[in-house]
């Protein structure tokens, strides 16, 4: 952790907890009430491994020590024990998103929304659209407008796996960047992931329990664990890690051996 006086404390330090404004919970909650039909959708658009993902919580002592530990200039998650790259590489093998395709940072906003993306906008009447707003709507979506479907569940995954306002609601930007013929299969959303995140610390303090993180802590947390070895916490490394890893595995592993102190920086990657 870094200090005010910009020098880094031990790990035996007593770790704040996280105050963050991306839980994963809506994006879980929706992934398991998704019809076969909205799976199928979700396939189509190459997120298709995201439907096994399991994680409806993170613990946040846990989540302040990976985000304190991420260094965005690197683009790594530095420790003693070593370090944890995150690149277009290691999002696609963990998340399963497409690593492929169009860059968005290529990509022309338009001056307005497409109309269609403006009709899907304006089922949202409020200035500001919350996850839970979105997971909401695809939990009620009329599945004859599947754009609409494709639309809410891209923009939950973003707002919560990518960035959210300082409020938590969904950053709208990149709205300008589709119409209704847009295909999300073909873009390469880990290169647009990587882009992102590289600002995600900007405004956040590490020594400030109040200040809140908007950036991808789920991302984060997952990478961590599932790189970092604890001695006696067994992995199975046959299965997912967005499968293996749920809020009941976070908080056992913390735990496992001295119950006094967490196994996450005692670990080698």
């Amino acid at each position: 952790m870094e200090t005010r006086s910009g020098k880094h404390a031990k790990t035996t330090h007593k770790w704040a907890k996280l105050k963050t404004r991306s839980s994963p919970m809506q994006l879980f909650k929706c992934i398991k009430s998704l019809t076969r039909n909205q799976q199928e959708d979700v396939n189509r658009m190459g997120f298709g491994k995201m439907l096994s993902f399991n994680l409806s919580g993170i613990p946040l002592k846990l989540a302040h020590y990976v985000v304190d530990h991420f260094n965005p200039e690197e683009m790594a998650i530095e420790m003693p024990c070593g370090s944890i790259d995150v690149d277009v590489q290691s999002v696609h093998d963990l998340l399963g998103i497409p690593k492929k395709g169009i860059d968005m940072q290529t990509v022309r906003a338009y001056s307005k929304l497409d109309v269609v993306v403006e009709a899907w906008r304006k089922r949202y009447r409020k200035r500001f659209v919350a996850p839970t707003s979105l997971a909401q709507s695809i939990l009620t979506s009329d599945e004859a407008n599947s754009f609409h479907f494709r639309l809410d569940f891209l923009m939950l995954f973003l707002t919560v796996m990518v960035e959210c306002n300082k409020n938590g609601r969904m950053k709208e930007w990149i709205l300008k960047t589709f119409t209704g013929d847009t295909d999300f299969s073909k873009i390469n959303w880990c290169a647009y992931l990587i882009q992102q995140i590289k600002s995600c610390k900007d405004g956040w303090k590490s020594c400030d329990p109040e200040s809140p993180f908007s950036g991808p802590l789920t991302l984060l947390a997952l990478l961590y664990v599932d790189r970092v070895k604890c001695t006696g916490f067994p992995v199975d490394r046959t299965i997912y890690p967005i499968v293996f890893w749920n809020k009941y595995e976070l908080k056992k592993k913390r735990t496992v051996g001295d119950k006094k102190r967490w196994l996450w920086w005692r670990g080698f990657v």
